[in-house]
């Protein structure tokens, strides 16, 4: 059976995750906290991914060997690869390089502006917190233009970088930092993907701590 090491409230791990279990693909999950690991989760980690990030998933080769696969990009790709009939990537070539496009938008751009400076468990000074909103509007005009001209964020079928940004934004929907109010196309968007089993499942998660938003497992918010 695949195994997924990865935090719940990381915004890759959750993609993977969530990936996995719309795909109906059976894996184990490791949560593992990078700041608090023992001997042995450090060393399955370090074993698995040197770079000792996550998430990584372990897969079994046609050869019974198992395969560690990271970064969230290389799972992805692994992925659409070793199950073409899914829609993780488009058959054609424009249409992959629009979801790897959006991947990226999110991977770097949103986290460096945005997932750096809000969501649950995030310590920062006000005018940091002031800066990640007003990033947090900036993306939030364009996934809501993307959504004015398409089903879904790379074209008209769900793709990878749906569930990409599905996982991001839940995530500040759980500390109620989410947009969600000013713009309806992502709402609703967000509300279709929501309405899967695969995100209900993931949206058990809870962060120590911090209550979620009262909307954050509502489909009618």
């Amino acid at each position: 059976m695949r195994t997924l090491f990865y935090s719940p409230f990381d915004p890759q791990s959750r993609t993977i995750r969530l990936i996995l279990t719309d795909a109906g693909l059976a894996h184990r999950l490791v949560d593992i906290n990078l700041a608090r690991m023992d001997d042995d989760v450090a060393d399955s980690l370090a074993a698995a991914n040197p770079a000792m990030t996550l998430p990584v998933l372990l897969d079994e080769t046609p050869s019974g060997q198992e395969t560690a696969i990271s970064p969230a990009w290389a799972a992805i790709e692994y992925l659409a690869e070793t199950h073409p009939d899914s829609s993780l990537l488009p058959q054609t070539a424009g249409g992959k390089a629009e979801v790897r496009r959006i991947l990226s938008w999110f991977f770097d751009m949103f986290v460096s502006e945005v997932s750096s400076r809000l969501g649950p468990g995030r310590s920062v000074a006000g005018d940091e917190r002031r800066l990640g909103f007003e990033a947090l509007k900036w993306h939030a005009d364009y996934i809501e233009w993307l959504l004015e001209r398409r089903a879904c964020l790379a074209g008209e079928r769900l793709t990878a970088a749906d569930f990409a940004a599905a996982a991001y934004l839940s995530i500040l929907d759980y500390s109620g930092d989410a947009l969600w109010r000013h713009f309806p196309e992502t709402a609703k968007w967000y509300a279709r993907l929501k309405s899967r089993d695969s995100m209900q499942t993931i949206l058990e998660d809870t962060f120590p701590g911090i209550r979620p938003s009262p909307d954050y497992r509502n489909t009618d918010f």
